[in-house]
């Protein structure tokens, strides 16, 4: 792992609640997977999204290149309609904001922070 890619995954670690979403060119559609108040927790290279209430929304694993401009993230789901599918993603990350826009399985990598047909972006903050 290079040292770009080892302090962005130190970086990521813990809670973090979204706040914004855009998919396929639409702001805030209805959204299963981010609903209102669900907390996504990264820990080492694995993620679970979980609601207020207690109930998983999605998990699965995540790989990290920080070594790009933007970085990349693959988002790989364990459960739900993508399993075992690869999520090619970009992302911008700092202490406090995490953000990443996914194309759809098997469409290419987003280039640009601006969401079109078969990509998602997500916004989150940290949670203390």
């Amino acid at each position: 792992m290079t040292e770009n890619t080892a302090r962005d995954m130190a970086l990521l670690q813990g809670r973090w609640r979204q706040t914004a979403l855009e998919a396929d060119g639409q702001i805030d559609p209805v959204d299963d997977i981010g609903e209102p108040g669900a907390i996504t927790e990264l820990s080492g290279d694995r993620f679970c999204v979980t609601a207020r209430d207690g109930r998983v929304l999605l998990k699965g694993r995540f790989e990290l290149d920080a070594d790009h401009d933007p970085p990349h993230i693959d988002w790989i789901d364990a459960i739900g309609v993508d399993v075992g599918k690869r999520l090619r993603a970009i992302y911008l990350l700092g202490a406090q904001r995490f953000e990443f826009i996914a194309a759809d399985a098997d469409l290419p990598r987003p280039q640009v922070f601006r969401t079109r047909q078969g990509q998602t972006l997500r916004r989150f903050e940290r949670v203390e």
